[in-house]
């Protein structure tokens, strides 16, 4: 991922400001839409950084220019919406009551071709297919861990981050058990990225999941989202 942020996102309507301020990220709110508010939300995270707000205080600048991979990243963690936060606290607050949020909402941003050349600008972004594709979704049907095998190159396909943990979270072990009872308790078995793989060349997260009958390595490929 370009941004390792291991938080989620603001969900549907709630109070905002008439700059799109988020007042009660405690409701759900939809990420914006990204043809409209993609460079306002980027001038937010360009004064976040200003502030020196976690974790911008650790991002790479670079993030800030050209298309502005840092918004995509928010997108894909499901939070755009705390990037319209003032300050720091703010920022902090939103993120806290993201995190106790059942369900996050439905990526809204930008997606792209499923092939690009490597060290492309928008391998950031998710490569777009159909709604009757993504039910083809690899993984889709699974109901334990050892239903879908997958691998860096066969890995399970989900759309944005929290949609990996609570693919994560769904699946059982043989005997019915949950060792991931909810979708946050994901990042901690997360070993990391492998790199490039899957059908579209993004990046693969790889996890450690434990059951009793074994040690499952799980790799997912979080970009693959319906086509806007």
């Amino acid at each position: 991922m370009v941004l390792a942020i291991a938080m989620l996102g603001c969900g549907g309507s709630t109070k905002q400001t008439p700059d799109n301020r988020c007042l009660d990220c405690g409701g759900p709110m939809s990420n914006p839409d990204p043809a409209i508010d993609h460079d306002m939300l980027c001038k937010r995270a360009a004064h976040l950084t200003e502030l020196g707000c976690a974790p911008f205080d650790q991002m790479d600048p670079n993030l800030l220019t050209g298309t502005c991979a840092v918004v995509t990243s928010f997108q894909m963690a499901g939070m755009a919406m705390c990037l319209v936060e003032n300050s720091c606290d703010a920022l902090n607050a939103c993120f806290t009551k993201i995190r106790a949020q059942p369900a996050p909402p439905p990526y809204r941003g930008p997606t792209t071709a499923c092939q690009l050349p490597k060290e492309h600008a928008d391998l950031a972004s998710p490569a777009g297919f159909s709604r009757e594709q993504i039910a083809q979704s690899y993984g889709a049907g699974a109901h334990t861990y050892a239903d879908a095998p997958s691998t860096k190159d066969q890995p399970i396909e989900v759309c944005g981050f929290p949609a990996a943990g609570s693919w994560l979270s769904r699946m059982t072990c043989k005997d019915g058990s949950h060792p991931l009872p909810t979708r946050n308790d994901a990042e901690g078995v997360r070993v990391g990225n492998v790199g490039e793989g899957g059908r579209c060349g993004r990046i693969i997260d790889q996890y450690a999941v434990e059951c009793p009958e074994m040690t499952y390595d799980i790799f997912i490929d979080a970009y693959r989202c319906e086509q806007r």
